[in-house]
């Protein structure tokens, strides 16, 4: 009785899998190929690493903001607000920057009236 039991149980793997026992779903569900994941996270991680590089200084020569400021603004916002915060952040940060300055600068050349 086991034997047949299990033999159903094999049977049944086996046409769930389409007959291919030896390849079983991962985590996710996921089969395939695992050169072509290596190949995209190998490409991916350069990719990544250098658009966090070169997207603050083209956010740069659109702005006169500090480097610095900006990284800081990207990051935060990606970290906040997630992908959207990649494009709403430096946006943002930037009109809230030149406000302040704006608002320094203005604040520093009107006299207080006295009475």
């Amino acid at each position: 009785m086991a034997g047949a039991a299990q033999r159903a149980t094999i049977r049944r793997r086996q046409a769930v899998a389409g007959g291919r026992d030896h390849e079983r779903p991962g985590p996710a569900g996921w089969t395939g190929n695992v050169g072509s994941a290596v190949a995209l996270l190998i490409y991916s991680l350069p990719v990544g690493a250098l658009d966090n590089i070169v997207r603050p200084i083209l956010i740069r020569r659109g702005v006169q903001l500090p480097l610095l400021l900006i990284i800081g603004g990207v990051i935060g916002a990606l970290i906040g607000f997630g992908v959207v915060g990649l494009f709403v952040g430096p946006v943002v940060l930037a009109a809230t920057y030149t406000l302040a300055k704006d608002w320094v600068a203005r604040g520093q050349t009107t006299e207080k009236v006295t009475e």
